[in-house]
């Protein structure tokens, strides 16, 4: 019987332990004990209460250790990096911006990466994406080292371009060469035909242009003040400070390093302290002129370097600290990157030399750029309307030692004649020495055991002169009497409280000094050199500028350079003043004021430091430079003072280093000094009476250097 004609078995209801009936012998019906209902109902509970232990289970999970496991997550999606926080602006004393940090753009390529086989290609399209000549480009491509500079500080205009090149015009540049007869056979040579290949050549190359922002300095008044500031430069962290404010307070001004998230181009807030920022004692309309009168001082003399310092006489503030040559930080900047940028031919405006190779003292132009504003107001006899940034012939603005030191701070030297006024005062605190005592002074030269002392000017015949006349005459034989005549612990208990032998501001930088030599006693022959500031003393030019100060004042006052700071939240806290040191008998003081005074007067060797129409007072300086161990014929030239007199405001030293004309303090720096006091004095002048000269607006017909 076929298949389809078997009869299926008769449908049995089946009943346990029953067999079903019809079936055959070989069992093609399996039978099963059915299940009961309470199996069924015990499975299920066992799957719910399995679902709801995983439920369980899994919000235990989330909310207990949900928040670890999502930052634990979000840690392994961020990039952390650790990047510096915009520095602090520096101010001067008016708000005068002298530091800022502003973000720029670069661009640069990376050369060792792009593929041998492209670069012809890849100078082809950087030079119509850029813009630059070919030579240049071409240059960069093949020999620019790691880090190939397309743009530095770019142009928005050049910004956008490069960035919309890198998106898509690079495609219709690599397509249409493409196309070409040049670009299909360099396909088939160097890629096999592979168009693919060559393709990701292209842009894995495009790629590697980068444009990168880069936070750098920037001082908005050039040159002014170079030094005091100081300097930055580039590095991978972040910009690294360098000498001057940029580096004493480098803490306040760049914050606590913080660590910045970076994900799909979101930036975490800053962690840690942000910068603060700082305003300084200095006044840009002081330094500038300062600045004016030393540069041209020094084109004068054909001075190797030189300093000029201006302080409050009632505060100790700090209101000018002028070097020549002048240093510009942004030029330094450059020149540290681009070395050769600055190597160019000398300017048109170079000064002329004459047979010897010098610059000739009556042609000498003042070459360079241009100032941050131009004087319309002569200062003296000598205008200065034509003044430029000062810089020497032959040199460029920061590229030299010349440039960057802070030679007001960092000078150690002997102060020669200037050191004299000091000496008279301890003389005549201590009582050994009155102010009518008399000495003989004569054209022959003082010996003091084997040494011999001598003046500049000695009378033709033994003359009686008193100490007024010794220090109007800048006599060294009649200061090296006094000073053997004065006890040597009430020399240096005078100079000790002056302060000489310290660091004022504390800078990094900053010189000390000496009072004595190690090793050596103190034997007549250091006494008596010491009375005219040579032998057993060095100082620094900010600490001969405030021991005047206290002789102008008759107290004794720390100098202050940082005027304020300005914390996170924008509130300035004030840097107190150092308070005053009334530690100088008034008669001793006087007297010496009075001699200081008679050394500007006709008579004396510093007259050209007069000021029309102003009591000042002053001394003059020429000491020699010791070279190799012994002194030269080369000398420290200066001129140290204050006014007015009868009212002290401004404490003022010039000082140059290796005049050649014109080599003596009262010609080389008595000058200076006078054209400066002339432009704070006249001011002043101007000014509604009880107004702080420092801190006020000038009337318009005085021009200001801060725009």
């Amino acid at each position: 019987m076929r298949y389809s004609e078997r009869q299926s078995p008769p449908q049995l209801r089946l009943v346990q332990g029953e067999i079903p009936s019809g079936s055959d012998d070989g069992g093609l019906v399996r039978w099963k004990r059915p299940l009961a209902r309470t199996t069924f109902r015990n499975a299920q509970v066992l799957i719910w209460s399995c679902l709801t232990l995983c439920l369980g289970w899994l919000g235990q999970r989330a909310l207990i250790e949900g928040p670890a496991q999502r930052v634990a997550w979000e840690q392994s999606q961020v990039r952390t990096e650790n990047r510096l926080p915009p520095r602090g602006q520096i101010f001067d004393r008016n708000g005068a911006l002298l530091g800022e940090t502003v973000a720029g753009y670069d661009c640069w390529l990376q050369q060792p990466r792009v593929d041998v086989r492209i670069r012809d290609l890849m100078t082809t399209m950087l030079t119509e994406a850029t813009g630059r000549p070919a030579e240049e480009v071409e240059a960069l491509v093949y020999h620019g080292g790691w880090r190939a500079e397309l743009f530095r500080d770019m142009t928005p205009e050049q910004r956008d371009r490069m960035e919309r090149w890198k998106r898509s015009l690079w495609r219709k540049q690599a397509l249409a060469f493409a196309e070409t007869a040049a670009g299909q056979e360099l396909i088939a040579t160097a890629f096999q035909g592979n168009k693919t290949e060559w393709y990701h050549a292209v842009s894995h190359a495009v790629g590697d242009v980068k444009i990168e922002q880069v936070d750098r300095r920037r001082y908005p008044l050039g040159s002014l003040a170079g030094q005091v500031l100081g300097y930055v430069t580039e590095r991978k962290e972040g910009i690294h400070p360098g000498g001057g404010i940029e580096l004493a307070l480098n803490q306040q001004l760049v914050g606590d390093l913080p660590s910045l998230l970076t994900r799909s181009g979101f930036v975490a807030a800053p962690l840690g302290k942000p910068a603060e920022s700082v305003e300084l004692t200095i006044d840009a309309d002081v330094q500038f002129i300062a600045e004016q009168a030393l540069a041209v001082g020094l084109h004068r003399t054909r001075a190797r370097a030189g300093v000029a310092i201006v302080m409050d006489a009632e505060s100790g503030d700090l209101l000018a600290i002028a070097n020549a040559p002048v240093f510009d930080p942004e030029v330094y900047r450059r020149f540290k990157n681009q070395p050769d940028s600055l190597l160019q031919p000398p300017d048109e405006g170079a000064p002329e030399q004459d047979a010897s190779g010098d610059a000739s003292a009556s042609t000498l132009k003042l070459a360079g750029r241009t100032p941050p504003c131009q004087t319309q107001w002569p200062l003296s006899a000598d205008t200065l309307d034509s003044w430029q940034d000062p810089l020497l012939p032959g040199l460029r603005p920061g590229v030299t030692e010349e440039h960057i030191r802070n030679h007001a701070l960092a000078w150690q030297v002997e102060p020669g004649s200037i050191f004299k006024p000091f000496t008279m005062l301890a003389a005549l605190e201590s009582g050994a020495v009155k102010p009518s005592d008399t000495y003989i002074i004569g054209p022959a030269p003082l010996k003091i055991g084997a040494h011999y002392i001598n003046d500049h000017v000695s009378p033709a015949t033994n003359e009686v002169w008193d100490t007024t006349r010794i220090m109007v005459k800048s006599s060294n034989k009649g200061m090296a009497k006094i000073a053997l005549q004065t006890p040597l612990p009430a020399m240096l208990n005078t100079l000790h409280k002056l302060h000489l032998g310290e660091q004022l501001l504390g800078f990094a930088d900053e010189g000390s000094g000496k009072i004595g030599l190690p090793g050596q006693r103190w034997g007549e022959a250091e006494r008596g050199t010491l009375g005219y500031g040579h032998g057993m003393i060095t100082v620094t030019p900010l600490q001969m500028t405030a021991a005047m100060n206290a002789i102008a004042t008759g107290s004794y006052v720390r100098p202050r350079l940082i005027r304020a700071t300005q914390a996170g939240n924008g509130q300035w806290r004030e840097v107190a003043p150092a308070p005053r040191e009334v530690t100088f008998d008034p008669a001793a003081i006087q007297a010496v004021q009075a001699q200081l005074e008679a050394v500007v007067t006709q008579e004396g060797t510093g007259h050209r430091a007069r000021v029309d129409g102003f009591r000042v007072a002053g001394k003059t300086g020429t000491a020699k430079k010791i070279v190799g161990g012994a002194y030269s014929k080369q000398y420290y030239s200066s001129f140290l003072g204050y006014g007015p007199v009868e009212a002290p405001r401004y404490t003022v030293l010039v000082m140059y280093d290796e005049p050649i004309v014109d080599k003596y303090g009262g010609l080389a720096a008595a000058p200076v000094f006078s054209s400066i006091m002339e432009w704070l004095l006249l001011r002043d002048k101007r000014r509604p009476s009880g107004n702080d000269p420092s801190g006020d607006v000038a009337p318009p017909d005085i021009l200001l250097a801060r725009r």
